[in-house]
C-alpha cells in the first residue's frame, strides 16, 4: 500500500511543479525527477521558511499563502520587505545560485510566512543537478532572477520617491491580490497583520502606519476586525492609491501635474500640495488621485479631522 501512496504523492507534486511558471518549459522527465526528490511543507503564519536543521538548503514552490522576503539587519535584527510572493512562485533561487558558487549568503535574508503557507520543497543540490542538464530550466531561472532584480529595483525606487501612503497601498494591494487569488473580488481578507510588523517591513514608524490605517478605515477603504484581521474593503480604490492603475482618460499632462503634487508632499510643502491637488480636482473631477492627494496633504499637516471630512465629501 505504501508504494501506490508514494506514487500518488509524487504525481501530485509533479502537477504543482509543472504548474509553476518557472517549470512550464521543463521536460516531463525533469519535472518527474524533481518530484521524486520533493516533499511537502507547511509553515504557520509568522514563521520562517527554512529547511530542517542539518538538512540541505531547499527551494520552495508556493502552493497556497503569501511569503515575504525580508532583509534582516545584523545589528538591530530589524527586517525590511524586499519581495512578496504567492501561489506559483518559486522562492530560494538566490540561495541556489549562492550554493552553486560555493559561498555563503553575504546578507542575512529570510522568507517568512505572512499567512499560513503550503509549499513543495526541493533540495538545492537536486534542483541544481536537474537544472544543469536542462537548457530550458536554466534559461527560466535566469529570467526569474532578472525579474527579481527588476522588482527589487522598482521597490527601492518607490521607497525613495513615493510617500508612505502609496508604498503602504502598494504592499496591501499586492498582498490582497495574493489573498484573493483573483483580480475581480472587491474585498480581500489579509488575516492578522500587526501594525508593528508592517511598519518594520516598510521601514517607517508604527505611529505613521496607525494614523494612515485609521484614516483609511474611517473612509471605508479597509476594516480592522476585533480579532486582528485586516480586511481590504475596496481593492479597486486601493489599487488607484498605489498608483498601479491609471483611471481611464488620464493623460500625460495629468500625470505631470500629479508628479508635481507628489514632489511637494515629499518635500513637506503640504499647503502648496493641498492647493495644487484641489486645483487638480477642479480640472479632473473624475480622477480620484487628485482627491486623494488633497486629503493626504491635509493629513500631513496634522489636520486629521479635516482630512476625514474632506475624504467623506469626496466619497473616497
Amino acid at each position: 500500500m505504501a508504494e501506490p501512496s508514494k506514487q500518488a504523492e509524487r504525481a501530485y507534486w509533479s502537477r504543482i511543479i509543472a504548474a509553476a511558471p518557472l517549470f512550464r518549459g521543463a521536460a516531463a522527465d525533469d519535472v518527474a525527477e524533481l518530484a521524486r526528490c520533493a516533499h511537502s511543507l507547511a509553515v504557520a503564519r509568522g514563521k520562517t521558511v527554512a529547511a530542517l536543521k542539518g538538512k540541505n538548503e531547499e527551494i520552495y514552490i508556493v502552493e497556497t499563502g503569501a511569503a515575504a522576503l525580508l532583509d534582516v539587519d545584523r545589528e538591530t535584527e530589524k527586517s525590511v520587505l524586499v519581495a512578496l510572493s504567492g501561489p506559483g512562485a518559486v522562492i530560494g533561487l538566490v540561495g541556489a545560485a549562492e550554493w552553486m558558487n560555493g559561498r555563503d549568503a553575504s546578507h542575512k535574508g529570510e522568507w517568512r510566512a505572512l499567512s499560513n503557507l503550503t509549499l513543495v520543497a526541493i533540495p538545492i543540490p537536486e534542483f541544481v543537478r536537474v537544472m544543469r542538464r536542462s537548457n530550458e530550466l536554466t534559461a527560466a531561472c535566469l529570467g526569474s532572477l532578472a525579474d527579481s532584480v527588476r522588482d527589487v529595483t522598482a521597490r527601492y525606487s518607490a521607497s525613495l520617491q513615493h510617500p508612505l501612503e502609496m508604498r503602504l497601498a502598494a504592499f496591501l494591494d499586492q498582498f490582497g491580490a495574493i489573498a484573493a487569488g483573483n483580480s475581480w473580488e472587491p474585498t480581500a481578507n489579509l488575516g492578522r497583520l500587526h501594525q508593528t510588523q508592517i511598519a518594520e517591513m516598510l521601514g517607517v514608524s508604527r505611529e505613521h502606519i496607525n494614523r494612515t490605517l485609521i484614516m483609511w478605515e474611517k473612509s471605508g477603504l479597509i476594516f480592522q476586525s476585533k480579532a486582528g484581521d485586516l480586511i481590504i474593503e475596496n481593492r479597486k480604490r486601493l489599487t488607484l492609491l498605489a498608483g498601479s492603475r491609471r483611471p481611464a482618460g488620464a493623460g500625460s499632462a495629468d500625470n505631470d501635474y500629479l508628479w508635481e503634487i507628489e514632489a511637494h508632499i515629499n518635500l513637506g510643502l503640504n499647503i502648496a500640495a493641498h492647493d495644487l491637488a484641489l486645483e487638480g480636482v477642479r480640472r479632473a473631477p473624475k480622477d480620484d488621485r487628485f482627491k486623494y492627494f488633497a486629503v493626504l496633504a491635509l493629513a500631513r499637516m496634522g489636520s486629521l479631522s479635516e482630512a476625514l471630512l474632506l475624504a467623506e465629501s469626496f466619497r473616497l
